[in-house]
């Protein structure tokens, strides 16, 4: 599977990528009777959410979604579907179409790991990039759209990162040789050490 394009979250006027969530909350399109389609083997599932985080409140920026042939065909003759009172557009060098400045709350309760600086040598073509393969971590805690907690997580990150290549056993370190057993020793250390489990 290619790796897949994350949602992201301006914060603190710097763009990071969703890396882990854990509740309840954050932005389908089906549930307002869009059924998206992939528009990319980098987006299976269809959309790609930009959420921002302004005055504590979680909001809805941008909606990038693919769409099937007769609903591309309404779009191109100004009958698209409106969202949030608003027109989809269609970007001439994409292949998906936009609903911009909509600026919708958003009543997530529960966690988000947010990722920034990517480690390149960490890539492989597999689904969504974890915390872990980021230099900068953060963790917001929010309840009914609201961030009640935000902490800055990258040391703990790097501590996880550094106790897996100077662990000593060797047994250990075959463990954790493919990608599935090091996605399921940071899930592991998450339970233990972050404030929520967390969904990779």
């Amino acid at each position: 599977m290619t790796a897949q394009i994350s949602d992201r979250v301006f914060y603190q006027e710097q763009e990071f990528s969703i890396t882990a969530i854990n509740g309840t909350g954050l932005y389908n399109p089906q549930q307002d009777g869009i059924s998206p389609t992939s528009f990319s083997t980098a987006c299976y599932r269809g959309y790609v959410c930009i959420y921002r985080v302004s005055e504590e409140n979680l909001y809805l920026k941008q909606l990038n979604i693919g769409l099937k042939l007769k609903d591309r065909l309404a779009v191109k003759y100004g009958r698209g579907q409106r969202l949030f009172d608003i027109n989809p557009k269609y970007p001439n060098y994409d292949s998906y179409f936009v609903y911009e400045e909509i600026n919708k709350i958003i009543d997530l309760s529960g966690g988000l790991l947010l990722g920034k600086h990517f480690i390149k040598e960490m890539y492989i073509h597999l689904g969504y990039h974890p915390a872990y393969k980021f230099r900068e971590v953060h963790e917001l805690i929010f309840r009914e759209g609201k961030v009640v907690k935000s902490t800055d997580i990258s040391h703990k990150i790097d501590e996880f990162c550094s106790a897996i290549a100077t662990h000593q056993s060797e047994s250990f370190i075959e463990k954790l040789i493919t990608e599935k057993n090091y996605r399921d020793e940071f899930q592991k250390w998450t339970q233990k050490t972050l404030t929520l489990d967390y969904q990779l």
